[in-house]
């Protein structure tokens, strides 16, 4: 059975944000050297420190490093006595979860079995006394019908109980206080206050996706059946559908991107009364209402299929993609079919704000073992970790590093499907942007050392984290401090690993210059803006690109700005 779960660290800020009285702490080791340093700054005269047996550097060290440093238990025993500070955190056993007549109770077993010739008690076994040990959190070993109390716990309870003396010397109501009148020096509680809790939802480690599943924000309405599929749509003679209202004067075609893929020219973009239909911009004279940039229109689904397959290189179209039932931005404007066409082939979704998400618990995590996470030695030293905790070098898997706040240890989960979205990048990149590709992964140990954001659902703001190994567990370990800069509390709560994709709905919202990687690559954050090919605007994206690219010097090389941007322009 499991006797104790271990202790809980509570924030002033809880007791203040709830508005409750602060509870005692238990004895700590900080507070037990806190106390030693006191007695040792005490005048040489008045101080009883010179009829220590111990070194006057042992007790320096024991006070300045009580984390680091624990006393053994003669040591322990003889500052409690002759300093008279409390018994020191490790050898304080839960006495305050047992009554005062188990005390003397357990105190009369100790005595009639301790030998002074033997350095362990050997106690017979009875339900009673089992029960006192496991309570106290007292080790002890199971030999056969008896229970052996070890080395140090003899100690311990000797100088505790006073086994020699032959009557009960304790006063005081309470276990501690008759305790520490019988041992003759104080003993702290070590747990005052207990918190009770229970699962409040199971561990969570999965891909966000919409209900159906989404590859492209690219609408069916009702041609696409129950599972909005494109292809399914694009077999019906006659579609027509809600989507924005802009073409080519050279094609005559519609055509929902700023640059005809054609041609090359720039397509227009016309505003008509919702109601009437009067065409220009601003409220119709007629309606009084603001005119619109979509209106219903009839599309050939199958040809707009058929040429985005060829404009990627696609041998062959994907049996199902399924798009949306509509749009929700503002000029309703579609996003290119060939990012769908992407996503259903390395099967990956869409969330309806135009990101590729996944959603895992949160959990706190402080130092790991490389070994633990597949973090081989040689990746381990080439994003950073270069020396454990106690800055000794870095050599084998198993000693523990300090984990860096930035730095997340993901579900395998979350880094197959990470996989697959770095894939569908690259694949964007090559066949629809005409650039390098980036990631170049094969396996989910080639995506450590890349750059996520994390978001919580409450906030409208990323916060970027590394990608360092990958547990079995279905969370996602991180620094205290990065849970905290999403906002998010410990509790059970999820949050989405965030890699941007294309979204048409916040085509007005950002720069001509920088929205491709703003939407494609994962993580990529530019200027927010209106939409324009000015030159301040242009400007805005270019330094955003940079700062994001040579953030790190870690990565592979990125590509040179100018390339990107002159892909995103004409691919605007």
């Amino acid at each position: 059975s499991i006797l104790f779960l271990g202790d809980l660290m509570v924030g002033y800020g809880e007791f203040l944000e709830n508005n409750r009285m602060l509870v005692p702490s238990g004895f700590v080791e900080e507070w037990w050297g806190q106390l030693l340093i006191e007695k040792l700054a005490a005048p040489q005269s008045a101080s009883p420190v010179s009829s220590i047996s111990i070194s006057s550097e042992r007790l320096q060290t024991l006070a300045t490093n009580p984390l680091s440093t624990r006393p053994n238990a003669k040591e322990a025993t003889e500052v409690s006595t002759k300093l008279g500070i409390p018994l020191h955190p490790s050898y304080t056993f839960f006495w305050d979860l047992i009554k005062p007549e188990e005390l003397e109770y357990l105190r009369e077993r100790i005595r009639a079995f301790s030998r002074t010739t033997e350095e362990t008690i050997l106690i017979p076994d009875d339900a009673k006394i089992k029960s006192l040990l496991e309570r106290l959190c007292l080790p002890h070993r199971v030999e056969g019908g008896s229970l052996r109390i070890m080395e140090a716990e003899t100690v311990i309870l000797r100088s505790l109980f006073k086994p020699e003396a032959q009557e009960w010397l304790a006063v005081g109501s309470t276990t501690l206080e008759r305790l520490s009148s019988l041992a003759g020096f104080p003993v702290k509680s070590k747990s005052p206050n207990y918190v009770g809790a229970r699962m409040g939802r199971p561990e969570k480690a999965k891909e966000r996706v919409m209900t159906p599943k989404v590859h492209c924000l690219f609408p069916t309405g009702q041609f696409g059946g129950t599972r909005r599929d494109i292809v399914e749509a694009s077999k019906k003679l006659a579609v027509s559908l809600e989507v924005v209202d802009r073409s080519c004067p050279n094609c005559d075609t519609w055509e929902p991107r700023v640059k005809c893929p054609a041609c090359g020219g720039l397509t227009v973009e016309r505003f008509s009364c919702p109601r009437c239909g009067l065409l220009g911009p601003g409220v119709c004279k007629n309606c009084n209402v603001e005119t619109v940039a979509y209106k219903n229109s009839p599309l050939d689904l199958s040809r707009i299929l058929e040429e985005a397959g060829k404009r990627l290189g696609l041998g062959k179209i994907p049996d199902s993609v399924k798009g949306a039932k509509g749009l929700l931005n503002r000029t309703k404007t579609p996003e290119p079919v060939e990012k769908g066409l992407l996503r259903a082939r390395t099967d990956v979704s869409i969330f309806k704000d135009g990101t590729i998400r996944f959603d895992s618990t949160n959990a706190i995590l402080t130092h790991f073992r490389p070994g633990e996470v597949g973090l081989s030695i040689e990746k381990a030293h080439a994003i950073g970790y270069e020396k454990d905790m106690d800055e000794k070098p870095l050599v084998t898997p198993s000693q523990l590093c300090a984990l860096e706040v930035q730095d997340l240890i993901v579900p395998e989960a979350c880094g197959e499907y990470l996989l697959k979205a770095s894939k569908f990048l690259d694949d964007l990149l090559s066949s629809y942007y005409r650039l390098d590709r980036f990631y170049n992964a094969t396996k989910r140990e080639d995506l450590i050392g890349r750059l996520v954001v994390g978001l919580s659902p409450h906030t409208s703001v990323g916060v970027v984290g590394r990608i360092v190994g990958f547990t079995k567990a279905s969370v996602c370990y991180a620094h205290p401090f990065w849970h905290a800069a999403k906002r998010r509390d410990c509790d059970g709560a999820s949050k989405s690993f965030r890699g941007c994709t294309p979204s048409a709905q916040y085509r007005d919202r950002v720069p001509t210059s920088s929205r491709v990687l703003r939407e494609d690559m994962a993580g990529c954050a530019s200027e927010r803006g209106r939409e324009s090919s000015s030159d301040p605007e242009q400007a805005s994206g270019r330094r955003s690109l940079e700062h994001w690219f040579h953030a790190s010097n870690r990565g592979p090389r990125p590509w040179p700005v100018d390339q990107l941007l002159q892909g995103a322009t004409d691919h605007a």
